[in-house]
């Protein structure tokens, strides 16, 4: 007599199988997700510290990202805008809201146009400086999911960021 598996032992390893997939599979792709804005955020960290070091020496914000002393890992598409198929990355020169500012906002997925904002601005009176994380259109989603953030603010009545929750980090 041949000893071996039943379809019924086979069909119940397979499920709890599944079962664990189902479970892991989100957690999986939340770090994958964590991990690509890890490093686009060390590059917008990176430029961050470019502009600050450009305005202390110059005294003014440059006017484009081929001003500062370093290298971008992505693809020119304008003076002031780069990306790569991932991210793409806008730099906000010297406004009447605040100084300088970069934007990096994801390009595909479930969470395109979700992204970080890094406000670098030197006025006391404006209220939004630092590193933010910003949810276009669908809240509850990018910050909250994937960084775990709380206590959004709802920008309006700034262009692009009439209806965005914005989250310190």
């Amino acid at each position: 007599m041949l000893k071996g598996f039943t379809l019924i032992e086979l069909l119940v390893v397979v499920l709890i199988i599944g079962i664990l997939a189902a479970i892991a599979m989100p957690q999986y792709q939340n770090a994958v997700e964590k991990s690509r804005a890890t490093e686009a955020l060390s590059l917008m960290r990176s430029l961050a510290q470019a502009v600050d070091v450009y305005y202390l020496s110059n005294g003014s914000y440059p006017k484009s990202l081929e001003d500062l002393d370093i290298t971008i890992p992505y693809e020119k598409k304008s003076d002031t805008s780069v990306s790569n198929e991932e991210w793409k990355l806008d730099y906000f020169g010297q406004s009447n809201l605040m100084g300088a500012s970069l934007r990096m906002t994801r390009l595909k997925g479930p969470y395109r146009e979700h992204g970080f904002h890094y406000f670098i601005g030197k006025d006391p009176g404006y209220p939004v400086k630092g590193l933010y994380c910003y949810e276009y259109w669908t809240h509850d989603t990018y910050c909250t999911k994937i960084w775990h953030l709380r206590n959004g603010q709802e920008l309006t009545g700034y262009g692009a960021w009439t209806r965005a929750i914005v989250y310190p980090m």
